[in-house]
């Protein structure tokens, strides 16, 4: 166990009294964070600065243009880097929900993996602009990571060259440098390393408020410049060295003092007093509906899988090794074929690398086994943190997750960062004594530059994150250029004191036909950062069903997306109950998944768009070949006119002329997609596509949102602003049959108002028939919500009777 040695703890029962030279030691180390001598601490920090200059030499090599990672994730990470400044100084807002991404409804960030801190913290480099902003923060947390691991390192190990070795092996992991490359919030990791340093000095005798504020600012720190997950690292780690010392006889009595527990808890109210300005806003917002439920949707066996570490992966170099192979898909190919690591870095490669070099799992052996004694605690974080990082295939993991309030970890290899630290303050205990070896004959300085350089160069060549060459680095990396239009509408008085969304096409993320799903929509919420204007769609945090059917209800998406596909035609994201085919509507001769409603797709789109406050329509050209842009765009003049602006980039369109010309001069309807089940039915021989009411509580029902036109068209401008409630006669059509026996089709209203009433009682057989019923439903933008309700009937011979829709239309008298 760590400070087992009497000569190390200090004031321990029975322990020898700390020396003047041990004294000297600490200081030396506490010297970076504590007493004004910051030239070792620059000096270090520059060294680290330099190789993580190399290591990313794709970003450093066009520091304003280039930005870390791939596809919508590298772009949402941009759009993260600038929320958190642009909500507190410009909007006064929650940083933790925003509604400048899928409005109308907004979206809860407290699941999303932003750094808040962070973007307050590169608001001067923004002043360039996002990407050059972006990379200085990624060099220097890189760099920062490295500082704060040799202060923990110096102080456990008593050995400066020891402790440079254990501030590479942690800031440079593949893991990390994978990190790098993908997420935002595991950037900066510096304050974990520099929570555990204050904590363990308290474990040690110096129980003070100095160390109690530090440990509760570094956890403050970890949480808003990394994220929740580190904090519950440092807690859980924490923890775990208390236990430890507690087990300890020399160490129990101090572990169980009042006085340390006084001290522990003060750091925690620091971190929380310092973090009020973030915590109080991330509470309130995790009670919504849409906060801690939503995120904790995710904690699931499949998706803790997905993230998790195989034990293979903690000795195969990464994925983004490009000194392995100069192209990573080529790497992961030849992976596959050897049969026994074909699904290592599915499905996300930057989360399933644990790989930390054998250079350092050989020195942390050798560690153990020249300083058993001291090594023992750090084997022990090392085991339980590496069999955490396995996720639900160890029981561990399991028993983790049955821990309220801590288990928010979702993605196991995110525990890979403490076993990072125990792994390199191990092999700091060997390197130290290899060292020491070395230099105790004449000559041993040489050896131990010529030990010393080896080491770096070994270990970076093992956790190398990129090739040395340029097909690789463009696969880590996006071009960070806005195109013109965005920064046109941020920048123009005309369009810039104006409150009005843009809709992006495309704007569906569909991992059932793209390798990329998230490409199209993460540019869009970046070039939200140029124009700040809210946007339809968008790509942050966990994406939930009430914003996918925000866009599916929208035809005119939904056909930008089925021609984005190409040949591999599916629509699947917008397909519920079973999916099945797609059919063409005559009106646009375009085909769409299909729905309960005969759909008028364009006053359909027109009226949402308005719902939406939508005032530009933007093709991004790059998402389609010429085919599919000319069949697009033949499309989106057919329903707005031609387009206002046309770059290499863009195609812009107006929705105003076309708004006003079209909306509410007809019945709009779109079902509530979650309510229906699709199913086909044998009808006179053939199989026929139908509907089913999706059972609910005592009742089988299925919802339709229903949009009448104005009563009277020549006054419609005074109408939508009327509290005045107008009618108009309407016919609703219907195709419905059963599968055995009678049947009764309910059609109930429920108004603005929240007012239901009956509209029709529909006797049904397994012949299937259209019925029309005449009513009046309400005018204007107050809009119908009718429910097609199935009484409930008792099985017959275990089998469940059903009703089958289809057709529905509604037109005025």
């Amino acid at each position: 166990m760590e400070g087992m040695h009497n000569s190390t703890v200090g004031h321990e029962e029975g322990a020898k009294p700390m020396t003047r030279k041990h004294y000297n030691a600490v200081s030396m180390a506490n010297a970076v964070v504590r007493n004004g001598n910051l030239r070792l601490g620059v000096a270090l920090f520059i060294v680290y600065l330099a190789f993580a200059c190399i290591a990313f030499y794709p970003l450093t090599s066009n520091i304003t243009g280039n930005a870390p990672g791939s596809g919508g994730t590298a772009y949402q990470n941009l759009w993260d880097l600038w929320w958190p400044g642009y909500a507190l100084l410009s909007l006064h807002s929650n940083i933790y929900f925003t509604n400048l991404l899928y409005t109308p409804l907004g979206v809860n960030l407290v699941s999303d993996s932003f750094a808040p801190l962070m973007g307050l913290l590169s608001l001067p480099f923004q002043a360039v602009n996002l990407a050059f902003a972006y990379n200085i923060m990624l060099l220097i947390g890189f760099a920062l990571s490295g500082v704060t691991m040799f202060i923990l390192a110096d102080y456990i190990v008593k050995d400066k060259r020891a402790a440079f070795a254990a501030g590479l092996i942690f800031a440079f992991s593949a893991f990390h440098i994978a990190q790098g490359y993908a997420n935002i919030s595991w950037i900066n990791v510096e304050w974990v390393p520099l929570a555990l340093y204050f904590a363990i000095r308290m474990v040690r005798g110096e129980a003070n408020y100095t160390n109690a504020f530090e440990l509760g600012a570094s956890a403050m720190l970890a949480v808003f410049m990394g994220g929740m997950e580190q904090g519950v690292e440092i807690f859980m780690t924490v923890v775990l060295v208390l236990s430890a010392y507690a087990l300890w006889k020399s160490t129990r009595k101090r572990v169980l003092d009042r006085r340390l527990v006084t001290f522990m808890t003060a750091a925690l109210a620091v971190a929380f007093i310092l973090g009020s300005w973030g915590f109080i806003p991330m509470i309130n917002a995790a009670l919504q509906p849409s906060g801690a439920a939503q995120s904790l949707a995710y904690n699931n066996v499949t998706y803790s899988n997905a993230w998790s570490d195989s034990p293979l992966s903690f000795f195969v170099p990464s994925y983004y090794n490009g000194l392995f192979d100069n192209n990573p898909a080529t790497y992961f190919t030849s992976v596959n074929q050897s049969g026994s690591v074909s699904s290592l870095f599915l499905p996300y490669p930057s989360e399933r690398i644990a790989y930390i070099g054998y250079l350092a799992l050989a020195l942390a052996l050798y560690g153990i086994y020249v300083d058993y004694r001291r090594s023992f605690l750090w084997m022990g974080l090392a085991a339980i943190f590496g069999i955490l990082c396995l996720g639900p295939a160890a029981l561990l993991y399991s028993a983790y997750n049955a821990i309220p309030i801590i288990n928010i970890i979702s993605q196991p290899d995110r525990f890979y960062l403490v076993f990072s630290i125990a792994i390199a303050i191990m092999a700091a205990f060997g390197f130290k004594d290899v060292l020491g070896r070395l230099g105790s004959n004449a000559g041993g300085r040489n050896r131990i530059m010529l030990a010393m350089a080896l080491f770096v160069i070994i270990f970076m060549v093992e956790n190398n994150g990129v090739a040395l060459s340029r097909p690789l680095g463009s696969q880590v990396t996006i071009n960070a250029t806005i195109p013109p239009f965005y920064s046109f509408i941020g920048t123009n008085s005309t369009y810039s004191g104006l409150n009005f969304s843009v809709l992006e096409l495309p704007v569906m993320q569909d991992q059932y036909y793209s390798a990329d799903p998230s490409l199209f929509a993460g540019q869009a919420a970046y070039y939200e950062t140029a124009m700040h204007k809210p946007i339809v769609g968008g790509f942050a945090g966990p994406f939930n069903t009430t914003q996918k059917l925000s866009l599916c209800n929208v035809p005119l998406i939904e056909a930008a997306t089925y021609i984005e596909q190409g040949d591999q035609k599916q629509l699947s994201l917008c397909t519920y109950g079973g999916g099945g085919p797609t059919y063409t509507i005559a009106e646009d001769g375009l085909e769409f998944s299909p729905k309960p409603t005969l759909q008028r797709t364009r006053n359909e789109s027109l009226l949402l768009l308005n719902d939406y406050n939508t005032g530009f329509v933007v093709v991004n050209k790059d998402a389609y070949n010429q085919t599919s842009l000319s069949e697009l765009l033949g499309y989106l003049v057919g329903t707005f006119g031609n387009w206002v602006y046309m770059d290499n980039y863009t195609v812009v369109f107006s929705t105003l002329n076309a708004t006003l010309n079209e909306e509410y001069k007809g019945f709009v309807t779109y079902p509530i997609l979650t309510q229906w089940g699709a199913v086909e039915e044998l009808v006179n021989g053939t199989q026929q596509y139908f509907w089913t009411p999706i059972k609910n509580a005592s009742a089988l029902y299925g919802g339709l949102i229903v949009s009448a036109p104005y009563a009277n068209q020549s006054n419609i401008a005074s109408k939508a602003f009327s509290t005045a409630t107008y009618y108009v006669n309407a016919s609703v059509t219907v195709n419905a049959g059963t599968n055995f026996g009678n049947a009764s089709l309910l059609i109930d209203e429920v108004s603005a108002s929240g007012n239901p009433r009956q509209l029709a009682d529909i006797a049904l057989t397994p012949n299937f028939t259209t019925t029309t019923f005449d009513t009046s439903l309400i005018s204007g933008p107050m809009g119908n919500t009718l429910f097609f309700v199935q009484k409930v009937a008792n099985p017959v011979n275990g089998a469940q009777q059903l009703i089958f829709i289809r057709n529905i239309s509604i037109t005025q008298q």
